[in-house]
């Protein structure tokens, strides 16, 4: 039986376990950690996951090439290029990430494998008290990246080493607009709502 909704389609499809699954309450209740909002998928080909996914009833999703701004993995500052799909399965993000270049970050997950799922993304606040905990605890910090422009607006995005006990790494993102938490959904929805008009548009 087919299921309903367009997350479901989502996960089946790429054989991808829910993060419910993967990031029990135990684990975030120990570290203060709200309920995760992103899959975060590797891929081979983040364009034709992301037209595979939007046919099961996603997104549309957001296809780019983003220079890896602030990019540190293991603590050595690199220069790279991600390949990322971003969009909505329902309520929830759904994140595509493919090769790239500069890092294998991304694909070293994949060992042969279409997509697979590569972490639980957490937006929250205070991600240098909750990164303290789980680095203390075991998890050392595998990237971070992002971007301050000054006091008014900051992007920090860190991943930590969760694979032994999770099975997946564990995304922070703090995100934060003049000392408020910033929500990056409205403008992907709107985004993603003229990207649809376009394309209704362009039809024969």
């Amino acid at each position: 039986m087919a299921s309903a909704d367009p997350l479901s389609r989502v996960l089946e499809r790429f054989e991808v376990p829910t993060l419910a699954s993967r990031l029990p309450d135990r684990f975030r209740d120990t570290y203060g950690l709200v309920a995760p909002q992103q899959y975060g998928i590797a891929c081979r080909d983040v364009r034709r996951c992301c037209a595979i996914a939007e046919s099961l009833g996603a997104g549309p999703f957001l296809v780019a090439r983003i220079p890896a701004t602030g990019w540190q993995e293991r603590g050595e500052p690199r220069r790279c290029t991600l390949s990322v799909g971003l969009g909505y399965a329902g309520n929830t993000q759904v994140e595509f990430l493919g090769p790239g270049r500069g890092t294998d970050f991304y694909s070293s997950v994949l060992d042969g494998a279409e997509a697979r799922l590569h972490h639980a993304g957490i937006y929250q606040r205070g991600v240098g008290r909750i990164g303290a905990e789980l680095v203390a605890a075991g998890y050392p910090e595998a990237v971070r990246g992002g971007v301050s422009l000054g006091p008014g607006l900051s992007f920090d995005y860190r991943y930590y080493d969760t694979r032994a006990e999770l099975g997946i790494y564990l995304e922070i993102l703090d995100f934060t607009a003049l000392g408020r938490p910033l929500s990056i959904e409205p403008a992907v929805r709107a985004w993603a709502a003229a990207l649809r008009t376009k394309r209704r548009f362009a039809r024969p």
